[in-house]
């Protein structure tokens, strides 16, 4: 699996956490969308911030979310260390 499409799927809770945890055991996945899902801070961030910088992701769109200044900071100092990130 390379390419995956979680659009528009209100993943929230532990269901977004999943994703992020899911995320972190899978070495092939090079594009996620998860926009539109409307998690928050809490739901995921801490979840993708420990498995984007081991990831092979290039694309990740999470907009349309409910990320705040929290969050964004989060994921802004997980990809300051290093990932292969290009898009986001």
């Amino acid at each position: 699996l390379q390419i995956l499409n979680l659009a528009y799927n209100h993943l929230r809770g532990l269901g977004a956490k999943r994703i992020g945890a899911g995320l972190f055991r899978n070495k092939k996945l090079e594009k996620l969308n998860l926009e539109w899902n409307g998690f928050g801070d809490e739901d995921v961030v801490s979840e993708l911030s420990k498995a984007l910088p081991p990831s092979n992701l290039t694309y990740l769109n999470l907009a349309h979310n409910r990320l705040r200044l929290k969050g964004a900071s989060i994921l802004a100092l997980c990809l300051e260390v290093g990932t292969n990130i290009r898009e986001l």
